[in-house]
């Protein structure tokens, strides 16, 4: 179960309902055509992300009935704003695209005065589906040349961690003369995502070893990188992690610094 701190009023209601597997499954149902409907076999809230000043939001794991398309689940998220009013009069308006359950779509909800948007759709990260073109990232990467002629390929790309509205990373498989590598995208919307590049270069005048920046996506708000530089706690020993506690805690303050000048 996911715990959930408590929300008085209208909006605790609809977090309860959002929060409700078998209701939500019932209302992404009745939200789709007869044909679509028996495609869906369980929706399954998977994280609640509340944070002071914005809209809850989350974040849901769809599982569609074998042979109904593609296999495998599929992510979802929604956003809860405090109020519901005036959501039905723009729910109407939906495509037939939006009511499909499939990569991409935006099914309206009008009970939770809300949308559930199935990744890569992510309308307060607009980027997101554009991140996910890997012809289009490998022109990014190339400087707009073809990609193949520079010897690069991208094979795969995988979304590492996902914050509806507010940033993502992934992670490209690249195939290239030198050999398999992989590059790394950060994507966050427009302003947030130029806050980042000078967040990065800040951190890099401090003699932090950083991922190098490779090319970016100014208008998608994506930043490419190379791979991470050093080794993965997670790889350390206990021993070795210990060691590396002290630049842990200034690297710590040091991100505080920052994020308060941010502020």
């Amino acid at each position: 179960m996911i715990p959930r701190p408590p929300v008085p009023g209208p909006l605790g209601e609809r977090i309860d309902l959002a929060m409700s597997g078998p209701r939500m499954l019932a209302l992404v149902q009745d939200a789709l055509p007869v044909k679509g409907a028996a495609a869906l076999e369980s929706v399954q809230p998977i994280e609640l992300l509340l944070r002071p000043g914005r809209a809850p939001r989350l974040r849901y794991a769809l599982r569609r009935v074998a042979g109904a398309g593609d296999p495998g689940r599929l992510s979802a998220h929604l956003a809860l704003p405090e109020s519901s009013g005036g959501w039905r009069g723009r729910s109407e308006r939906g495509t037939t695209h939006d009511r499909r359950i499939e990569p991409g779509a935006r099914l309206p909800l009008p009970a939770l005065g809300s949308a559930l948007e199935i990744l890569p759709c992510d309308r307060g990260l607009p980027g997101l589906p554009a991140a996910f073109d890997l012809e289009r990232v490998g022109l990014v990467l190339t400087g707009g040349a073809q990609a193949a002629s520079e010897g690069l390929e991208l094979r795969r790309c995988r979304l590492l961690e996902h914050h509806p509205g507010r940033r993502a990373v992934l992670r490209y498989s690249l195939r290239a003369p030198a050999g398999a590598d992989y590059v790394y995208g950060q994507l966050a919307p427009g302003v947030e995502a130029a806050r980042l590049a000078e967040l990065g270069a800040a951190l890099a005048r401090t003699g932090l070893l950083l991922p190098s920046g490779l090319a970016g996506w100014p208008a998608e708000g994506l930043l490419l990188q190379g791979r991470p530089p050093g080794a993965a706690l997670l790889a350390l020993t206990p021993s070795e992690a210990s060691a590396q506690l002290p630049a842990l805690r200034q690297l710590c303050r040091l991100l505080a610094a920052l994020g308060s000048d941010a502020s």
